[in-house]
């Protein structure tokens, strides 16, 4: 089982949201912003605190995916206890590592997108292709 992170929500929205990850600079900030997920993941899990890493398989095994199609990021692992501990089990209590890491990232991502379609626009008006 893995944990993902995805947004979903109304249709048009998603597609608006499609049509953004497109725009030159976008995907690579998307990109940039699963690897940050990443590693604060990796540090929460290897920090030395609850919940302490044992092995240090379950940080190896995070990955970063990009779909350009949908212009989708998935962060996360194919191992299922990265689950269990996240949320815990009827037997353990829940030991969060990778919500704070998402949260961590994304208190940001206006300021980045705003910064990214700055950028485009100002690459456009040097093109001559905006008034």
């Amino acid at each position: 089982m893995k944990i993902v992170v995805d947004m979903t929500g109304l249709e048009a929205f998603e597609e608006r949201l499609v049509a953004l990850a497109e725009l030159p600079g976008m995907q690579a900030e998307l990109l940039k912003m699963g690897e940050e997920v990443r590693a604060q993941a990796r540090a929460n899990l290897n920090d030395g605190s609850p919940p302490e890493s044992r092995s240090g398989e379950l940080a190896r095994s995070l990955e970063v995916k990009l779909d350009r199609t949908t212009g989708t990021i998935r962060v996360g692992t194919p191992l299922s206890y990265g689950r269990s501990l996240e949320f815990g089990t009827v037997n353990a209590p829940e030991k969060p590592w990778f919500g704070p890491a998402v949260a961590m990232v994304v208190k940001d991502i206006h300021p980045r997108f705003r910064q990214v379609l700055a950028d485009l626009l100002r690459r456009f008006k040097r093109q001559g292709r905006a008034s």
